[in-house]
């Protein structure tokens, strides 16, 4: 063994000793992606103190799935469990943050102490010594509230945290209110509000091996970011120009307004996250600057 493979792997174990995270997996009708799931966590060289599954209204067999490997991984050392909420005809992509309000709530989570949360999305494989690097970050740098990987072919171009692989300081999950959609932007934003900035895992460790989806490529995408934006406070007006830039790039203009109006007509729902409404109405467009990326 040479002298780098012995420090890398004595850096592992204390990495092991000092470290405490906590794992969240959020799944709805993915019972043929369960068993590639519980394998891609037991390749992680650094496994959290507790893994949650939501099982968030599926109704395939996902919940059988679930049963079975964790019976068959029983022997990972980490605590696993399962919430099964009440199911539901289709996903819904606005909802996801009720469901982790839920089990905050009845977990009673925030009276825990974790070092960082992680999210990790059914598809999406890391690399074994990818919270290892997390964990070394959150250790050595600080103001760093967020660490997360990249997308093939983004890793000098990101400007924002991605949402899977995503892992938080706890000081900063502990300050927030879950809102209706999936947690991720409010997430971002409370880290910056605390005065934290956010880092990428560089190199091979830190390539999330997922496949690429985006607001800008699909309709369906365009829909939802079309209803997000009247839910963060975007007013008529500058829906309306987020609508002809996107038909100017072929970014799906129109699906984009009709998902806004739709919220805005017919849901009428929006946050009262004050820190979501200060955010948008200071930046209410997108500035690849405004996250505070911290190089490390």
């Amino acid at each position: 063994m040479s002298l780098s493979e012995l420090l890398w792997r004595r850096k592992i174990a204390l990495f092991k000793a000092k470290t405490n995270y906590i794992l969240f997996t959020n799944v709805f009708n993915e019972a043929p992606k369960i068993q590639q799931l519980f394998e891609h966590v037991a390749k992680l060289n650094l496994l959290p103190r507790r893994w949650i599954i939501i099982n968030d209204g599926s109704n395939d067999n996902t919940w059988q799935e679930l049963e079975k490997y964790v019976g068959e991984f029983s022997n990972l050392k980490t605590m696993i469990q399962v919430f099964n909420l009440p199911p539901k005809e289709k996903g819904d992509l606005t909802t996801i943050g009720q469901a982790y309000a839920y089990v905050f709530e009845h977990a009673n989570l925030k009276a825990e102490n974790y070092d960082f949360m992680s999210i990790l999305d059914v598809d999406t494989e890391l690399h074994p010594n990818y919270y290892n690097e997390a964990a070394r970050i959150f250790q050595h740098v600080d103001i760093v509230g967020i660490v997360s990987g990249y997308i093939s072919g983004q890793e000098r171009s990101i400007y924002q945290p991605e949402g899977c692989g995503k892992c938080v300081r706890w000081e900063v999950v502990k300050e927030i209110n879950f809102w209706d959609p999936a947690p991720d932007t409010q997430i971002n934003i409370t880290n910056l509000a605390l005065g934290y900035g956010w880092s990428v895992i560089k190199g091979d460790v830190g390539l999330l091996r997922a496949p690429q989806a985006s607001r800008n490529t699909t309709a369906k995408g365009a829909f939802h970011a079309g209803w997000f934006w009247y839910y963060v406070g975007g007013s008529r007006s500058s829906a309306y120009i987020r609508m002809f830039y996107r038909m100017l790039r072929r970014r799906f203009g129109r699906d984009f307004i009709r998902g806004y109006n739709h919220n805005r007509n017919v849901e009428k729902r929006m946050t009262n996250d004050t820190r979501v409404l200060a955010f948008y109405k200071k930046h209410p467009r997108s500035s690849k600057n405004v996250w505070k990326k911290i190089d490390v």
